[in-house]
């Protein structure tokens, strides 16, 4: 997954790749990049997940329904906070890429991924 992240950062055209949650330089916690596997595996993986339609990050309860996983409301309100306000603004007006059926190779299951759909950043 690394090396997915760091090749879809070396192929960044318009530079949206900031926009991807984990393992980014601009969203840190604590001075660290994370990476929550739990919501990875759950289509976690854009700041754009955390936003509602009108471009406000989902309240906890809807964070937890849309995604049928439940947190610790420190733990969300941690990693919200983490997020710059310009990536926030920029993750509003991106649009969020698309994955179909490529296998995951943390868990061995598929997640949805068509290299044929990869933007182009």
């Amino acid at each position: 997954m690394l090396d997915y992240f760091q090749e879809l950062n070396n192929n960044s055209k318009d530079n949206n790749s900031d926009l991807v949650l984990w393992n980014n330089k601009k969203t840190t916690v604590e001075k660290k990049s994370v990476f929550w596997k739990r919501w990875f595996e759950r289509g976690i993986n854009f700041v754009s997940d955390l936003l509602s339609s009108d471009g406000k990050f989902l309240s906890l309860d809807e964070f937890q329904k849309k995604y049928d996983l439940e947190v610790n409301f420190l733990h969300y309100f941690q990693l919200l906070a983490a997020i710059p306000l310009d990536l926030k603004r920029k993750a509003f007006d991106s649009p969020t890429p698309v994955f179909h059926n490529e296998p995951d190779v943390l868990s061995n299951q598929k997640i949805p991924w068509n290299p044929a759909e990869i933007p182009v950043f």
